[in-house]
Parts: C-alpha cells; sequence; structure tokens
C-alpha cells in the first residue's frame, strides 16, 4: 500500500529485485540513460564550454581580489584558466570516446 503510494508504478515490476529482465524498472527503461542517442551532445558540449569559461572568469576574479594585485592580473589568470579548462576538456572527450564509442 505504501509502495503504490510512493510509485504508481510499482505493479509493473516484473522481478522481485526491481529490475525486469529487459533492464526496465516500472515504465522506466534504465538502459536509456547510457545510451547515448537520447541525448543532443553538441549542445551539452556548448553548454559545457559555457561553464568552462564562466568558472575561468569567476576564478580570475576571486584570485585578482583575494592576491590583492594588479587588475590586469585577472586578465592572465583567465586566459590560463581558460587554456587548462580547455586542455582538459580535449583529453576528457578524447578518454570518453576511447571508452564509449560516442
Amino acid at each position: 500500500m505504501v509502495a503504490r503510494g510512493v510509485n504508481p508504478f510499482a505493479d509493473d515490476v516484473n522481478a522481485p529485485g526491481g529490475l525486469g529482465g529487459d533492464g526496465s524498472f516500472g515504465l522506466f527503461d534504465i538502459a536509456s540513460l547510457i545510451n547515448t542517442g537520447v541525448y543532443d551532445i553538441p549542445l551539452i558540449e556548448f553548454l559545457l564550454v559555457i561553464v568552462i569559461l564562466f568558472n575561468a572568469l569567476l576564478s580570475s576574479l576571486m584570485i585578482r581580489t583575494t592576491d590583492g594585485g594588479h587588475k590586469m592580473n585577472a586578465y592572465t589568470h583567465f586566459v590560463v584558466l581558460t587554456w587548462i579548462g580547455t586542455i582538459i576538456s580535449i583529453a576528457t572527450k578524447a578518454l570518453v570516446t576511447a571508452f564509449l564509442s560516442v
């Protein structure tokens, strides 16, 4: 009774462990999380680039404020942090492509 109140799809579970033989839990297919066909990969890559740039901007301003140095140091830190983020993202994409064949 409690399970039906929390999860109305509890009646659809096939196996006692919660997973059906086809990898589904109720009406939710767990295998769809790993399938890259359901995601818009270019949009996710674009959003990650925006996050990297935003992180570099905020970090460079925080380093400049904490350090108490000249304002031009913020630009130098921004460029260095952007390059570090870019190199790490390229390496991460290459490793993920090698392991998952995306």
